[in-house]
C-alpha cells in the first residue's frame, strides 16, 4: 500500500468490515440505560451514533449503570467512528477518586450516599440518604465481629431472635411496658399468711 492510500477496515472486494478499531476518549453527550452518544473533542466535537455501554452481564443476570452526561469515557470505535462500544468512565484532574486506599472498593452516589468495603481491614461501611428502605425477601446473613447501625430507628415487621445477650443503654419497651420505668408492687407477707404473686 502506498503512502497516498488511506488505511481502512472496509475490504474493497467484499465490502465487509475487517475489524480495524481505534481507541478514543470522549464525553457523554446523551445517555439512556445501556446506550450513549459520545462527543469526541479531538475531532471537532464529532458525535457518535448511539453506541452500547459494556456490562459484565446482560442475559440471565443483568447489570445496569448509566453514564452521566458530561462524563469522560473511553471507547473502542471502528475506523469510521460509525460503530463501537463504551468501555467505561475514567478519572481525571477534574473528577478525582473519592479515596486513595488501594484496598478499598466502593461506590459514591450523587446524593452523597455511599458504600465501601476494605479488603485489608475487613470493614464494610455505608451511608444511605433520604427515606431509604432496605428490603430483603430471602435470607440475609451478616457475619462480622461488629455491626454498627447509625440510624434513629430500626423497624422489624417480623420476629427478632437473639441467641446471645441484649445490652441496651436506653430503655426497652415490651407491650407498652417500660423496663426502666416499670415498678413491681412488692407485697411483704405476714408470717403465717398465704403468699400471693405481685401485681403490676
Amino acid at each position: 500500500m502506498s503512502n497516498s492510500e488511506s488505511t481502512t477496515s472496509l475490504d474493497k472486494q467484499t465490502g465487509k468490515n475487517t475489524g480495524l478499531v481505534s481507541f478514543k476518549t470522549g464525553i457523554v453527550e446523551e445517555a439512556k440505560v445501556g446506550w450513549a452518544i459520545i462527543r469526541f473533542p479531538d475531532l471537532d466535537d464529532l458525535l457518535s451514533k448511539w453506541i452500547p455501554v459494556l456490562y459484565t452481564k446482560t442475559q440471565d443476570d443483568k447489570g445496569f449503570w448509566t453514564p452521566d452526561v458530561g462524563e469522560q469515557v473511553q471507547c473502542l470505535m471502528d475506523d469510521r467512528l460509525e460503530d463501537g462500544c463504551i468501555m467505561g468512565a475514567i478519572y481525571s484532574e477534574v473528577d478525582q477518586p473519592p479515596t486513595d486506599d488501594v484496598d478499598e472498593y466502593g461506590i459514591q452516589f450523587k446524593d452523597g450516599g455511599w458504600f465501601s468495603y476494605n479488603r485489608s481491614t475487613g470493614l464494610f461501611k455505608a451511608d444511605i440518604k433520604g427515606d431509604a428502605e432496605i428490603t430483603v425477601d430471602g435470607t440475609c446473613t451478616v457475619k462480622a465481629e461488629l455491626v454498627v447501625l447509625d440510624t434513629p430507628l430500626v423497624h422489624c415487621t417480623g420476629d427478632v431472635k437473639v441467641d446471645g445477650s441484649v445490652n441496651a443503654d436506653g430503655d426497652v419497651t415490651a407491650g407498652s411496658i417500660s423496663l426502666q420505668q416499670h415498678i413491681h408492687n412488692i407485697v411483704v407477707p405476714v408470717p403465717g399468711t398465704p403468699v400471693t404473686p405481685p401485681t403490676a
